[in-house]
């Protein structure tokens, strides 16, 4: 799936690209997702999350590998998902205390 425009809700689906122009408020559950333009909101990709040079990524992500290009912006709580065998286990690397 591509997105040009603007997207709200939740999105789920094995790969999801966001164009510069787009821009994304939701939860969302895919395999892989590359972000060029906005995206706000929670991300759990069982494979890859990219951040092009273009790209604003705020919010919760939750991914098994993380590629951030130079000038690509991340302010996120992170996670790692580790696979093993066909389980994915999610381990919290930074968790905000009240």
């Amino acid at each position: 799936m591509i997105v040009k425009s603007s997207v709200k809700g939740t999105l789920v689906g094995e790969s999801v690209i966001i164009s510069e122009n787009g821009s994304v408020h939701a939860d969302t559950e895919v395999v892989s997702m590359t972000v060029g333009g906005n995206f706000q909101g929670k991300i759990r990709a069982s494979d890859e999350l990219i951040i092009l040079s273009t790209g604003t990524c705020m919010g919760e992500v939750a991914c098994k590998e993380l590629v951030v290009k130079p000038g690509g912006i991340l302010n996120a709580e992170l996670s790692s998902i580790k696979l093993h065998g066909s389980r994915q286990v999610a381990y919290e690397k930074l968790k905000k205390t009240s």
